[in-house]
Formats: structure tokens, sequence, C-alpha cells
């Protein structure tokens, strides 16, 4: 009697898939900054390459250089939205009560509505058991503070893992190549390792430079719009449409809603509050069907099936930064799965 061990293959498989996910999800305090280091990295690489080539620039010197421009920006931005931010936290209950003086003509018909249900009822002796008295419930704040404290520990520390990676990788990223070649493939193997990881580090570099490109555009024609038609903090709202729209289809669809929203507590004519919404669909429809076609290409294309998918899936994993790196992670994995393959010689027959 023999024994078939290819009856195990499909246990196993799912027992590595669970314990893949189960690590992903435990240890993503660790696991995103380094994995959003390595997407920077591929996204800087060229402009690295460009310091050293044209301008020669030493490696290590070209890599601090962008590192610490990457870290102006992004302070700089922060710095920049952090007011408008906090007066509009500020303005944030009176609009509510704006918000609520516009509803209340919806608000009455609706408790028009339930009235005449509740005296219906009464009528046909429809009963109802009554609802169980709310029990009030205290929590105690006494952890808070020490709940604050790890969670900006936390924060400080994968920010600063997520600098220090990114500079040794923009710094020794090809060497790191070499070594894993030398370590883990035969001479005869190694330089074709070598090759396939840098056409697939080129490519990915390539997609996300003219993703962020065609995002940085979309958030400079939105905050221009915003302008025109007279929304509050325009700045706010194209930085919302570029970072929103690496997100596809759920991004664009939040940012359009939010601009509804507020142009609805903003403005009193109707005219006045669609304007701001279709504005921001239109440059969205303008993006996608026409930008990303004609720059982007059928070669960084994917089932929009799979990219729903990634999102729910790295959105309940990671939270926020798995919504925003789903769809690159996505697309690095096709890229080594092309490259891979087209590499494979099939037998002869």
């Amino acid at each position: 009697m023999t024994f078939d061990s290819s009856n195990l293959k499909l246990p196993i498989w799912g027992l590595f898939v669970i314990a893949v996910v189960a690590v992903l999800y435990l240890a993503q305090s660790f696991l995103i900054p380094v994995v959003l280091a390595i997407l920077a990295a591929l996204l800087l690489t060229p402009v690295v390459r460009l310091l050293v080539t044209k301008l020669w620039f030493p490696r290590t010197i070209a890599s601090a250089v962008i590192v610490l421009f990457v870290i102006g920006i992004l302070g700089g931005t922060v710095d920049y939205l952090a007011k408008p931010a906090s007066e509009w936290a500020e303005r944030l209950p009176n609009d509510f009560k704006q918000l609520e003086r516009k509803l209340l003509p919806i608000k009455s018909g609706i408790e028009t509505v339930k009235e005449t249900t509740e005296s219906l009822e009464e009528i046909t002796n429809v009963t109802k058991p009554k609802a169980r008295a709310s029990e009030q419930v205290i929590v105690s704040d006494s952890n808070t503070w020490i709940q604050l404290l790890t969670d900006t520990q936390e924060l400080l520390i994968g920010i600063l893992t997520f600098v220090v990676l990114l500079y040794f990788l923009l710094a020794f990223g090809e060497e790191l190549l070499q070594v894993i070649s030398a370590y883990f493939f035969t001479y005869k193997n190694r330089s074709s390792f070598i090759a396939l990881g840098t056409e697939i580090r080129r490519r990915v570099s390539h997609y996300l430079l003219l993703i962020t490109a065609i995002n940085i555009l979309l958030g400079v024609c939105v905050a221009f719009a915003m302008w025109a038609l007279e929304m509050p903090n325009p700045i706010i709202w194209g930085v919302a449409a570029m970072l929103l729209n690496y997100i596809p289809y759920v991004g664009p669809t939040a940012n359009i809603a939010l601009i509804t929203l507020v142009s609805f507590i903003t403005f009193d004519e109707l005219s006045q509050i669609i304007l701001p919404p279709l504005a921001v669909f239109a440059l969205n429809i303008l993006e996608g069907q026409v930008l990303q076609p004609t720059f982007v290409g059928r070669m960084f294309t994917i089932n929009p099936v799979l990219v729903f998918i990634s999102i729910l899936a790295w959105g309940w994993l990671w939270g926020v930064a798995g919504l925003f790196i789903a769809v690159p992670i996505l697309m690095m994995m096709k890229i080594v799965f092309e490259q891979t393959s087209a590499r494979i010689e099939l037998p002869e027959n």
C-alpha cells in the first residue's frame, strides 16, 4: 500500500496561507514602515540614479539629499495644512448645526411618516414590545494617557524605521541585490537573477513614477477647481484628491462624497452645491479614462475585480496604510510574475 503525498498539498498550502496572513496582521507595526520604505525607494531610485550619472554625486550623498528633500516636502506640507485643518476642526460643531438646519425639512418629513406609521399601528392594534431601558456604561479613561503614549511611541519608531531604511535602500539597494545573488545562486545563474531583479525594479519604478505624476497633476487641478468654485481650503481638497487617488474606485468615491457634504454645508443654492462634486467627478473621469490609459498603457492594467479584492484584503489587514499600498503591491506581483514566466525556458518536445 503506497501513500500518496499529493493529497496533503492542499491542506499544507492552506496552513501556509493562514500562517502568512497571521504574520502580516500581527507584525503590521514592523512591516508597514518596511513596505512603505521599499515602495518609496522604488519611486525615488530613478531620481538618485539621475544625480549619480548626470551630476556626478556619490550615491550615498545623492541618497541623503533625496531623503532630506522628501522629509522637507512632507514636513512643509503637514505644517502648511495643520492650520486650516485645525480651523476646520473648530468649525465642525457649527457646521454640523448648519447641516442639521438645512436637513430639517427632510427630517420633518421622516418624522411625519413615522408618526403616521405609529398611528396606523395603534388603529390596527399592532403592539410592539417595549424596549429595555438603556443601561449606562461608564468607561474608565484611566488608561487613556498610557494608550496615547504607546501609539505615539509606535508612530515615532515607524517614522524612524521608514527614514533610515529608505536611505539604506537608496544608497545600497543595488549592492544588496548582488549580495543576495552571491549567497543564494550559483555563478551560472547569478547574472540571470541580477538581470531579472533589475528589470523588475525598473518596471515597478516606472509605474510608481507615472502614477505619482498623474496623481499630483490631478491634485493641482482639483485644488484650482475648488478655488475657482469658492470652496473653503482648496489646497486640502487637492492634497486629498492626490492621496485618495492611490486607492482606485474607493478613494475617488470617498473624496467626492466628502466634497459633496462640505459643499452642502458651505453653499445655499443648489447650483453652487452641485458644482464642486461635479467638477471633481469630471476630473476623475478625465484622469481615469484619458490620462492613465495614455501614459500608463495596457502593460500596467489589472482586472478591476482583482484590484477591489486587493483593496479589501490589505485594508482589512493593515487599515488605512493597507488601502494605499494595495494596488502598488498587486502591480509588483503582476510584474514579478510576468518577468519570471517570460524567462522560464519551456522544455523541447
